[in-house]
């Protein structure tokens, strides 16, 4: 596909990038443990919806994401596409789920095929429910590679429309696998102070590194121009006062000052899933998605509302590469994110970012405050 100028790529990475703080900064609010989002997954859902609405709710929508002035809907499409080499996977995937005889504007449909590569498949909810349902959540668990085994939790004859998302990333190692005899059980120092045994996989590893006052930044490249992130609190700081004044300004100043060391790595194994309710996040940030909503870019004039929309996001670091899922939904109803070799211990709290080096996009983004397998 055609490739955005430059300064229109990085409004457009900027925007993304900056939604990604804006969830993370919203973590603390509703885990306990650790979690993880996908601002890519979010956004893009919202970003049809974007192209399905009109009047003030398209403006605040706009300004939730941080979207450039005059958005063109291809831009969308320049986020979805990878590199044909990539040899990591990523695959994201858009759904659009009308009720049979559910009428859509013919423009909305071709922008959303065209420049998201949505599926549109009209399904009964009126008749057939329950299979309407199991339909939607087998396509996601498809698109997840069953790390994503179902989303929707019910469907009914009020709804009229569902819009999805699913995403989907591996990547191994650019270094090469850890070797599981090498692992060792080490101290984790938990937030409250409190420590816990862990199990660490170790390597000797080209990798970049920055610090500042507050942050050790380590940066571990997979194959195929994707990377993680840690963002490591200095000892004296711990992950909830770190968390309340990262700034997304901190993350690409740290970019452009990674240095490439030798070092010794110290990283727990971890899996983490989250859940989140997607619509009440988006109240909260006074984007009205109710009767008063203005949906009139996707439909002339049946009154619809979103009654649910919800987040699902899966992360396993392991010996080999990183695995990685997600999916989002809205649904609508009728009615009214080398040198001497040195070491560093992933042993305390820590945030996380999967990036897109290639265009600097924040695909996954987190907080581990106790690694769990």
């Amino acid at each position: 596909m055609e490739t955005p100028t430059k300064a229109r790529a990085e409004a457009m990475t900027d925007a993304i990038n900056s939604f990604a703080f804006k969830l993370l900064k919203s973590i603390p609010e509703i885990f306990e443990e650790n979690s993880v989002v996908s601002p890519f997954s979010i956004f893009q859902m919202l970003g049809m919806l974007y192209i399905g609405t009109a009047g003030q709710t398209k403006q605040d929508l706009a300004n939730l994401l941080e979207l450039p002035e005059d958005m063109q809907p291809e831009e969308f499409g320049w986020l979805n596409h990878q590199g044909e080499n990539s040899d990591a996977e990523w695959l994201v995937a858009n759904g659009i789920w009308p009720q049979i005889n559910f009428e859509l504007k013919a423009e909305f449909i071709d922008i959303c095929q065209t420049h998201f590569q949505a599926r549109l498949e009209s399904l009964d909810y009126v008749g057939h429910a329950e299979q309407s349902k199991q339909r939607i959540n087998g396509w996601i668990k498809e698109q997840t590679k069953g790390l994503i085994p179902s989303l929707i939790e019910e469907v009914d004859a009020s709804t009229a429309l569902v819009l999805t998302n699913a995403v989907y990333f591996f990547g191994e190692w650019r270094e090469g696998s850890f070797d599981s005899d090498d692992h060792v059980e080490d101290t984790f120092f938990k937030e409250d102070g409190s420590t816990i045994l862990v199990t660490y996989m170790t390597k000797t590893m080209n990798l970049f590194h920055a610090q500042d006052d507050k942050t050790d930044w380590i940066f571990i490249e997979y194959r195929g121009g994707y990377g993680l992130l840690l963002a490591l609190p200095k000892p004296e700081y711990n992950l909830t006062q770190w968390l309340a004044e990262a700034e997304l300004e901190q993350l690409e100043s740290t970019f452009r000052h990674l240095q490439r060391t030798n070092a010794k790595i110290y990283m727990p194994k971890f899996s983490c899933s989250g859940e989140w309710d997607l619509l009440s996040w988006l109240r909260k940030q006074q984007i009205d998605l109710g009767p008063k909503g203005d949906f009139s870019g996707m439909l002339s004039s049946k009154p619809i509302f979103v009654s649910e929309s919800k987040h699902k996001c899966s992360i396993q670091i392991d010996e080999k590469g990183t695995t990685a899922a997600a999916a989002s939904s809205l649904i609508f109803s009728r009615g009214g994110f080398f040198g001497q070799a040195e070491e560093f211990k992933i042993n305390r709290p820590f945030g996380m970012f999967l990036l897109d080096t290639q265009k600097g996009v924040i695909n996954f983004a987190g907080v581990i405050r106790e690694p769990k397998m």
